[in-house]
């Protein structure tokens, strides 16, 4: 085992989906954007997920470039670390089976010219079985993100549904209130329905107001009265007690974890409809010294021109 795998990082199956939605973004195009050589001193790798991909001549999952060290040799454990891989393995171009070396963890100068002489890269995998931590945290990790995409989806379905069904019930009271609108308008053009209505309102009125007064001085309202005085009572003792006044001296405590559950959920929905490939791309990007030092380079080299 060269490299720890680390949680926090995508996975190489998750980099080598990320590769390939942006290898499939640049299809079409009439001038496609070229992945500039590796500097002096660097050397270009690749990472197949099976040896059958090398052997047919199959897009590698993933590829970049690794510093080699002053003597011309590799350390395989940066290729592990560029990848979130627990080991990898050199593949002999030609004769496509695993390169055995003297130590495991590093390739000879002589070792990198040989296997890099034909496609002026070196081609890795990821040897099999797998040890079982490694096998846990990435079985872990792709059940979190399982998870994550399924209560974003139902988050947005619910919204969805939600929403048609509040549209739906709008638009239903919406003609329910205009047919009994026209009804209204219709029998009050056409009998006096309408007018008995607004004087059959005032007798009601005066009878439900008879009703209430003889029910207040019954002993039943009474009764009624005297429970409510004593539940208000009993109210303000509870709200002058120790603990009420502890929680209203914690309030602002409390306000403040609500936000900062409010925020985490907003940042999670953030990330989420900026999707999960843009950010695996930003960091297999922001891996590669070799860009930044190319682009630095590029500049310097513009800069001496122009002078």
């Amino acid at each position: 085992m060269f490299n720890t795998i680390s949680l926090n990082r995508p996975s190489p199956k998750e980099l080598a989906v990320s590769s390939q939605t942006a290898r499939e973004s640049t299809w079409g195009m009439k001038h496609p954007p070229k992945r500039p050589a590796p500097l002096p001193g660097w050397i270009r790798v690749k990472f197949y997920s099976h040896i059958y991909k090398i052997r047919y001549e199959m897009l590698p999952d993933m590829e970049g470039d690794v510093k080699l060290n002053l003597s011309g040799e590799l350390d395989m454990k940066k290729v592990c670390q560029l990848w979130n891989l627990e080991a990898c393995v050199a593949i002999d171009p030609m004769r496509w089976i695993p390169v055995e070396s003297y130590r495991p963890r590093w390739l000879s100068a002589l070792a990198v010219r040989v296997l890099s002489e034909r496609n002026k890269c070196i081609m890795f995998i990821e040897p099999k079985p797998l040890s079982p931590s490694t096998a846990h945290k990435r079985k872990l990790r792709e059940a979190s993100i399982h998870l994550q995409t399924s209560i974003s989806m139902l988050s947005h379905l619910s919204f969805s549904v939600t929403s048609s069904v509040v549209n739906t019930s709008v638009d239903f009271v919406g003609r329910g209130t205009a047919k009994v609108n026209r009804v209204w308008v219709y029998l009050d053009e056409r009998t006096k329905f309408p007018m008995l209505t607004r004087y059959a309102v005032m007798p009601l009125a005066f009878i439900f107001s008879w009703i209430a007064m003889k029910t207040i001085a019954s002993p039943a309202g009474r009764y009624v009265h005297s429970t409510k005085v004593s539940c208000k009572k009993r109210f303000k003792i509870a709200m002058a007690s120790s603990h009420v006044l502890r929680i209203h001296e914690q309030m602002h405590w409390i306000v403040l974890s609500i936000c900062l559950m409010m925020l985490i959920v907003g940042l999670l929905l953030l990330l989420n409809a900026l999707g999960w490939n843009a950010q695996y791309r930003t960091m297999s990007l922001l891996r590669q010294p070799s860009v930044w030092a190319q682009r630095g380079e590029n500049r310097g080299l513009m800069g001496a021109r122009a002078v």
